[in-house]
C-alpha cells in the first residue's frame, strides 16, 4: 500500500516538474517575442517610408533620414541604426527562423506591415517552438 502512495506521489511530482519547465519556456517566448516586436514598433513609429522590403529583411526611414535595418540570419534577429553596428534583437538562449515581412492593405485601404516569426529555446532540457504574428500600420 504505502509503495502505491509513494508511486502515485512520484508520477505527480514528475508531472509538475514536467509542466512547470513547458511554462517557463513558454514566458521565455513570450518575453522575447514582446521585445522583437516593441524594437520593430519603434523602428516603425516615426518612419516615413519602408525603402525596402523584401520576405526577410526590412529597411526603413525615420523622420531624420536615418535608415533602420531589420533582418534574421543564423538564427537571430538583427537590427542596425545607419551607419553604427548592427545588434541581435534576441537572447543567446533563443532562436529565430522564418522571419517574414509582407505588406498588405487592410479593408479601409490602410497599409499593413505583417511580421511572422518562430522562437525557439531549449532551456531545462525541453525544446519548445511557437510561432508570432503581428501588423503594424505604415505609410
Amino acid at each position: 500500500m504505502f509503495s502505491i502512495i509513494i508511486g502515485g506521489s512520484l508520477v505527480a511530482v514528475y508531472q509538475i516538474i514536467k509542466s512547470t519547465d513547458a511554462s517557463v519556456n513558454h514566458i521565455i517566448l513570450q518575453n522575447e517575442a514582446n521585445f522583437i516586436f516593441r524594437k520593430i514598433n519603434w523602428a516603425l513609429s516615426t518612419a516615413n517610408q519602408v525603402n525596402s522590403l523584401n520576405t526577410y529583411s526590412l529597411d526603413v526611414i525615420k523622420d531624420n533620414e536615418e535608415v533602420i535595418t531589420l533582418w534574421q540570419s543564423q538564427g537571430n534577429i538583427y537590427i542596425k541604426r545607419g551607419t553604427e553596428d548592427s545588434l541581435i534583437l534576441n537572447s543567446s538562449s533563443v532562436a529565430v527562423n522564418l522571419l517574414s515581412f509582407t505588406i498588405i492593405q487592410d479593408e479601409n485601404q490602410n497599409n499593413l506591415l505583417k511580421v511572422n516569426f518562430i522562437l525557439t529555446t531549449a532551456q531545462n532540457g525541453k525544446q519548445a517552438s511557437q510561432s508570432f504574428s503581428t501588423n503594424f500600420y505604415i505609410n
